[in-house]
């Protein structure tokens, strides 16, 4: 059996630690490209954590009309029954990952009432989120739209 000292020699030892930088020089890099480049991934879920920076180059359409879209969800959620056809509507008119921000930073954080009941103020995730009700899924029928159409942002 080798001792230690042989196994070490002063030639692995330096292999060892160029080893150990060039590991932690590819893991930083690797951790700048992701944030970089990473912000758009197909893991991308839309949540309170996640900030919505809109590049607004990005956008397909005037600011206007995500206002006049986000009030379309509003108006789809806001009453006894969804109106899932009038939010998938407006869903299928996102092209970009910044149009889908755009529409959720238009439609901020809004009370919805159910029977005239107000209920707590949600944005735009945690309401489709919570407009949820029998066995079809409205949020993954938005998502399908939103793979569909080349967007990698998730609800």
């Amino acid at each position: 059996m080798k001792d230690l000292k042989s196994i070490f020699t002063p030639v692995v030892i330096q292999y060892m630690v160029i080893a150990i930088i060039v590991i932690v020089i590819l893991w930083y890099v690797g951790s700048k490209v992701n944030s970089v480049f990473g912000s758009d991934t197909v893991d991308n879920k839309i949540t309170e954590d996640n900030p919505l920076v809109v590049v607004a180059s990005k956008l397909t359409y005037p600011k206007d009309q995500y206002v006049i879209w986000a009030d379309s969800l509003y108006s789809a959620m806001n009453h006894a029954g969804t109106s899932w056809g009038a939010i998938l509507d407006v869903f299928d008119n996102m092209r970009t990952n910044d149009d889908v921000k755009e529409l959720i930073n238009a439609y901020g954080v809004r009370t919805l009432y159910v029977f005239g009941v107000p209920t707590a103020a949600k944005n735009l995730p945690q309401s489709l989120t919570t407009e949820q009700s029998g066995s079809w899924n409205g949020v993954q029928e938005v998502n399908d739209i939103l793979e569909a159409n080349n967007i990698t942002l998730r609800f």
